[in-house]
């Protein structure tokens, strides 16, 4: 049965390496051309050789997304990005997106309990992708008001424990952490086998080491940055602070 998939994530939240995961890594997937690249890291790190979702839409595009049913002959798609706006919470967005659903379908969720996770994110929208991009996923126009859309960035993460075999939460701190067969099972939650294990675990490592923004977050946390020039880091040091 055809199925969609939907990734809500902020930019930032390796969303983009999710769907090279689910793509690259499932038996049904491979069937078919074109076939996904096996390794899409760029040199900061993010997955973007595959792919580049981090979108910041709204319910309307998820909605249309969900019943649109023309499907890839492998049998399913991908909608990844930020449906949050100032008329839905995330808590209210995944519900209604559930209650869209069929049941094959899936909703993975990237969550961001710690400022450790939300700092993490953050930096590496400001780094991985352009400034004009990233500024406009967060509706400003200047440094001046990167603290403040922090700020409203982390209001925005918390959400209730949802009891749904549909909803798969899966953490940042997981996805840089977790074991790679672990993360995998993602795939397998999802309905797919899984093929070629090795290669993820050799690009998995790989990932991780090219993620900068997790020693920087560190150091952070540490007080090495407190008078940084940089405006994203200098956002969370000014929220750390307060």
């Amino acid at each position: 049965m055809d199925k969609n998939i939907v990734i809500f994530y902020v930019p930032g939240a390796y969303g983009s390496y999710i769907a090279w995961m689910i793509e690259r890594f499932n038996t049904q997937r491979k069937k078919f051309s074109p076939a996904v690249v096996d390794n899409p890291l760029q040199s900061d790190g993010s997955a973007h050789a595959h792919a580049s979702y981090c979108k910041v839409e709204n319910m309307a595009s998820v909605t249309e997304f969900l019943s649109n049913q023309q499907f890839p002959d492998w049998g399913y798609k991908i909608w990844a990005g930020w449906p949050v706006d100032k008329h839905n919470t995330i808590g209210q967005c995944i519900e209604q997106t559930l209650d869209q659903m069929n049941n094959d379908d899936r909703l993975i969720v990237v969550s961001r309990d710690t400022i450790m996770d939300a700092g993490i994110s953050w930096l590496n929208a400001s780094t991985k992708l352009t400034k004009e991009r990233w500024y406009a996923s967060l509706n400003i126009s200047s440094d001046d008001e990167l603290a403040d859309a922090f700020v409203q960035e982390l209001n925005q993460r918390h959400f209730y424990y949802v009891n749904d075999r549909k909803f798969i939460d899966v953490s940042i701190d997981e996805l840089l952490f977790a074991r790679p067969e672990s993360l995998l099972m993602i795939v397998k939650q999802l309905g797919f086998d899984i093929c070629d294990k090795p290669l993820f675990e050799k690009i998995s490592a790989e990932q991780r080491k090219a993620q900068s923004s997790v020693t920087v977050m560190k150091d952070i946390l540490s007080g090495k940055h407190n008078d940084s020039v940089d405006p994203a880091v200098a956002s969370i040091v000014s929220y750390i602070k307060e």
